[in-house]
C-alpha cells in the first residue's frame, strides 16, 4: 500500500466467486483498492457509501443485473463521469476450456 496516499477504489460487481477473486487480484496488481459486491443490489448499496474511481460490471447477475444497475447509475449526476467496464461470461464455467 502507498504510504500517505489512499489508493483509488474500483468497485467490482460480479456474482461468480472465482471471477470476483480474479478481478480482485488484477485490480490490486494495477495499484487500486478493489471493493467487491456479489450482485447489483449489493453494489448499489455500496455506491451510497463509497465513490469509486471505476466500476467493473457483470451484465448477468442475480437480484439486479448489470443493465439495471447501469440504468440507475447513469441517471445519477454524481456518477456521470464514472468509467464503467462491462463484461459477461459465455458458458457459466469460469476458467474452463470447452472442446467438442
Amino acid at each position: 500500500m502507498t504510504r500517505g496516499k489512499e489508493l483509488q477504489k474500483v468497485l467490482i460487481l460480479e456474482d461468480e466467486m472465482q471471477m470476483r477473486f480474479y478481478l480482485m487480484t488484477l485490480v490490486k496488481s494495477l495499484g487500486f483498492e478493489p471493493i467487491l459486491a456479489k450482485d447489483g443490489s449489493e453494489g448499489l448499496d455500496i455506491l451510497k457509501q463509497v465513490k469509486p474511481s471505476a466500476l467493473i460490471l457483470d451484465i448477468m447477475m442475480p437480484k439486479k443485473g448489470g443493465c439495471l444497475v447501469y440504468r440507475e447509475i447513469s441517471a445519477r449526476p454524481e456518477f456521470k463521469d464514472l468509467p464503467i467496464i462491462f463484461f459477461q461470461g459465455w458458458t457459466g464455467m469460469p476458467f474452463s476450456i470447452i472442446s467438442k
